[in-house]
């Protein structure tokens, strides 16, 4: 990465971490512009869209990233939860499978993959997923609590119970 693209990306993050969207958007579309294979910038900006519920958007950024980058785990997941949002599940967890067998390591993808499970009532599996989330980060809030939520659905509930404490 080139000096200025470092320093528009390095402003998108600041930006983004602040909750300046508008101006971390800008920030990663001109560090693209200036190194078209700038993926992180891609995958930043593809978060941003997600959360604005500009699907479409974030998978053609995703899609470009994973060209110059095919088997970054973090893009994997990016992809999978644009799949999960538009419904396509089966899809979303070919990618979260794909992150996960490229960085085992990856509780979000984990997490994710749970919250997957849960959602089209593989519980089951949610639970698994969620519980190998906190072996590799026991501190992840996100999946204690909808760890929680699935034990709970399943009658689970002192183990329910212990799980919301955590989150």
């Amino acid at each position: 990465m080139n000096e200025p693209t470092q320093e528009l990306f390095a402003a998108g993050l600041t930006h983004h971490r602040v909750g300046r969207l508008d101006d971390a958007e800008r920030c990663y579309i001109q560090a693209i512009e200036t190194d078209p294979a700038n993926c992180d910038a891609m995958l930043n900006l593809a978060g941003i869209k997600i959360s604005a519920n500009l699907l479409d958007d974030a998978r053609t950024l995703l899609i470009a990233a994973r060209a110059i980058r095919p088997t970054d785990p973090k893009i994997l997941a990016a992809l999978a939860n644009v799949h999960q949002a538009r419904g396509d599940h089966a899809q979303a967890e070919t990618y979260y499978r794909d992150a996960i067998a490229r960085r085992p390591d990856f509780a979000l993808a984990h997490a994710n993959l749970g919250r997957l499970m849960y959602h089209t009532d593989r519980s089951e599996d949610a639970i698994e997923s969620y519980l190998e989330a906190l072996r590799i980060d026991p501190s992840l809030a996100t999946a204690h609590a909808n760890l929680g939520a699935v034990l709970v659905s399943t009658g689970r509930l002192d183990d329910a119970e212990r799980s919301f404490f955590y989150s």
